[in-house]
């Protein structure tokens, strides 16, 4: 069979965008400018409404006016992009269910990202037509494309003779609210003049949270008139849809009643000839999108977001004896999500007892940074306290306009300690001896081999402690709206029940869980129901204007180490291994559409070579003109921070376990341990030292000489590292290093870091320094695993539903 193409010119420019397909491209280019041509030969009317005109009774109910709105199997005829959307169904209908003009029979099938349809059109001269259609269509972010092909055989003044043709569609989301359809129809054709080509361009409006769609359709020929569609669709109750709309003129009305997954469609159409059409389409139609539940008048709506246990850096983790240990960015996207949906009036924090583990405070003030710009947005902010919140509990929940404790929990604790195990009598005991090895003085303060601390060293730590305790004191001070001398008075970490916190003002309301809707009505100024969601059901639709450039976010977590990354699945736990790091970096450096890259780091240090293979993958993005951001979370220290020295900028919280510039090692002897096991060795060496590593003997003097020559070039690559990326003379950083320890807040004054903020400052300068119009689109380069998947479902499936009486 030979293929035809219409006379199709087609006008030359360039566009961006983000995923780059050459197919999307290639679609892009024919879709937006699409002209006309030739008249077809044969019956131009019932060609026109098989492919021209589109099929579906909701799409007549509306005017036709559904190139930007088709979602279903319609979508076929109208704009194949739109099968992206999820959902399966079928129905079947007639768009002339009396007869009148044709007898025009249908049926779609919709299987995800596949459409199907056949039908049968015959008017009373007896021609006739069969068609079959089948598409399919594919969904990146802001962004569906599809394609389709259309059969149909006809027989017209006893001609018979068959074709196909085929349409190309483009569906892009300019706002949440704001879609634009774009279709090239007919563009392929087997046939030189079956119908002419076309181009059919629609914009849907989505209002009043969704309650309301306006949508306008315009087909545009080269050799014909033009065509107009403008549609109106409005949900009245849930389950029951009204439709009006003018098709070519002619006024329409529809009206869809929908139960569970039954559908009944009914449509009719009004022209100037008297002579109505009326339609009907009935089927199956399920479609699973989040949905809550729907009210006319809109109640006030909440995000609950629970927070309990230990909250880790990065992701979500699952393990198989740990459970689910919730990572910190995992609630900071839930809480980001509930900011950006517009239908949402505030959050809930449940704080249910957590703990983040010597980065504790850094992780409630990353998470007190995103509430408070969730309030900017105008979002309200309550805190239900269930059972404790003592010390950064009380923390996160300081932010919140409101803070309602159920009764009996414990309130308070306002001291900070810092308590460091050492483990080397254990070790003793059982006959191990380590001979340990540093380079800075305080470089084996937290270190659980090294003896006690040295003066200087317990110096350093209460420094730390004092720095964390007067910035959670202010902190809770300013959002209070108290006086840091009246905290002080309360208590130097002593707790009080709820009741007696409320009276000292730590709490403004003692009640439980459902009392929140009370208290989330007074402070959004209504009365009546309050309805408390699951964050699962907030899924903000991404947007063309989110979406053109890229911010590749690369995660640090936990000990770096050479090689590949892992995870303890039986203990929880994981590391970062350098190959696979270095591996997405060099991926985001060579992507022409990533701009900068963010380092999200939360990692004590770990192996000098692994950190050196990052730092070396990081120079490469930098010669490829990429903006680096290091944004330090919990902990960014050591071997951690040498890798963030990388960075164009360096942003952490305020509380940030930082700096630690130093080298540190340690050799085991198990001389001991064998002797109290009457185990002994025999050793057969050439060379006096090839045993040096053996753990049968201590290291001679000349050996010890041997490794401190080795850890002092790491040590001076280290203050090189940081010099040069730091921009400060070596004098500088060496007389911030010898292995000192610093809050964010210190490591400001020292130079070591530039701002004090979290993830999201991070991505604001990352915008600025990448000169990034618009809010960035972030690609997390990460492996997801399915135990992570499976216990962010379960936790999930635990939110619940309120509503004041």
């Amino acid at each position: 069979m030979k293929l035809q193409t219409s006379n199709l010119k087609i006008k030359k420019f360039t566009i961006q965008f983000g995923y780059g397909h050459l197919v999307i491209g290639i679609y892009l280019v024919i879709g937006i400018w699409l002209l006309v041509f030739q008249m077809s030969s044969f019956a131009q009317e019932m060609g026109d409404l098989v492919l021209k005109q589109g099929i579906g009774v909701r799409a007549v109910g509306m005017g036709r006016a559904f190139a930007a709105v088709a979602d279903d199997a319609s979508a076929l005829f109208f704009n194949p992009a739109g099968l992206a959307e999820p959902g399966i169904s079928y129905t079947y209908g007639s768009l002339d269910s009396e007869q009148k003009n044709n007898d025009f029979t249908f049926s779609f099938l919709k299987l995800g990202y596949l459409g199907y349809a056949d039908g049968h059109l015959k008017n009373p001269s007896g021609d006739e037509i069969s068609f079959t259609a089948l598409g399919f269509s594919n969904r990146s972010g802001w962004f569906n494309w599809g394609s389709n092909y259309k059969a149909l055989e006809w027989n017209l003044s006893g001609v018979q003779s068959s074709g196909w043709s085929a349409d190309l569609g483009m569906l892009i989301r300019l706002t949440p609210e704001l879609k634009l359809g774009l279709v090239a129809q007919d563009v392929l054709t087997t046939k030189e003049r079956i119908v002419p080509a076309s181009a059919r361009v629609g914009l849907a409006f989505k209002p009043f949270d969704g309650q309301i769609l306006l949508a306008a359709d315009a087909e545009i020929y080269k050799s014909r008139p033009n065509y107009g569609h403008l549609g109106l669709e409005a949900k009245l109750a849930e389950g029951f849809t009204l439709r009006a709309g003018l098709d070519r003129g002619s006024p329409t009305l529809g009206a869809s009643l929908n139960l569970l997954t039954f559908i009944l469609d009914y449509a009719a159409t009004f022209p100037s000839n008297g002579s109505n059409i009326y339609a009907f389409e009935a089927g199956v139609k399920f479609f699973p999108q989040k949905k809550r539940p729907f009210s006319l008048i809109k109640p006030k709506e909440f995000v609950l977001i629970d927070l309990e246990g230990v909250i880790k850096g990065g992701q979500t983790e699952v393990s198989l004896l740990g459970g689910v240990r919730w990572g910190l960015d995992s609630i900071l996207e839930r809480i980001r999500n509930a900011a950006k949906d517009k239908t949402i009036d505030g959050l809930v924090i449940r704080i249910r007892g957590f703990e983040g583990g010597i980065g504790g405070m850094a992780v409630v003030q990353e998470l007190r940074a995103e509430l408070l710009r969730a309030k900017e947005k105008g979002k309200k902010v309550l805190a239900y306290v269930e059972g404790s919140a003592v010390g950064d509990e009380y923390y996160l929940a300081s932010v919140a306009d409101k803070i309602i404790a159920a009764p009996g929990s414990a309130i308070g604790g306002f001291g900070k300690s810092l308590a460091l195990y050492r483990a080397s009598g254990l070790f003793e005991k059982l006959g191990i001896e380590w001979q340990i090895f540093s380079k800075g003085k305080y470089k084996t303060a937290f270190d659980s081999l090294s003896p006690r601390m040295s003066k200087e060293q317990k110096e350093m730590v209460e420094g730390l402690v004092a720095n964390l305790y007067r910035q959670m004191l202010t902190d809770i001070a300013q959002s209070r709206k108290m006086k840091i001398e009246k905290l002080k008075e309360i208590g130097d970490g002593m707790i009080f029940p709820a009741k007696l916190a409320q009276k000292m003002g730590l709490v403004d309301e003692v009640g439980y869980l459902y009392d929140v809707c009370s208290v989330a009505a007074s402070v959004c100024g209504v009365s009546g129901e309050v309805r408390i969601v699951e964050p699962s059901l907030v899924e903000p639709e991404e947007v063309f204007f989110t979406q053109v450039f890229g911010v590749a976010v690369i995660e640090i977590q936990g000990e770096i180490v050479s090689g590949a990354s892992g995870q303890n699945f039986i203990f929880g736990g994981g590391y970062t291994g350098s190959d696979k790091v270095a591996a997405d970096i060099r991926k985001a450096a060579d992507d022409v559409f990533i701009k900068a890259i963010i380092l999200r780091i939360d990692s004590p240090g770990g192996s000098a070579v692994a950190a050196g293979e990052i730092y070396r993958a990081l120079q490469y993005a930098k010669e490829k003109k990429k903006v680096v951001i290091a944004s330090l979370g919990g902990v960014g220290a050591s071997g951690a921070y040498y890798i963030a020295a990388a960075a164009d900028k360096i942003v952490a919280d305020a509380s940030t376990i930082t700096g630690s510039i130093g080298v540190l090692g340690a050799v085991p002897v198990f001389a001991q341990l064998m002797k109290n096991l009457e185990v002994t060795a025999e050793v057969v060496k050439e060379g006096s030292h090839a045993d040096m590593f053996s753990g049968l003997r201590k290291l001679s003097s000349v050996e010890v000489m041997a490794l401190n020559r080795l850890l002092d070039e790491t040590y001076q690559e280290f203050i090189r590292v940081v010099a040069e990326g730091r921009k400060l003379s070596t004098e500088e950083v060496e007389a911030g290093a010898e292995g000192k320890v610093y809050t964010g807040a210190q490591a400001l004054e020292l130079k070591l870091i530039d701002k004090i903020g979290g993830f999201m400052d991070a991505v604001d300068l990352a915008k600025e320094e990448a000169k990034i119009i618009g809010e960035p689109r972030l690609v997390y380069y990460r492996e997801t695993s399915p135990f992570i998947q499976l216990g962010e479902t379960i936790t999930s499936s635990l939110g619940i539903f309120l509503k004041t009486q």
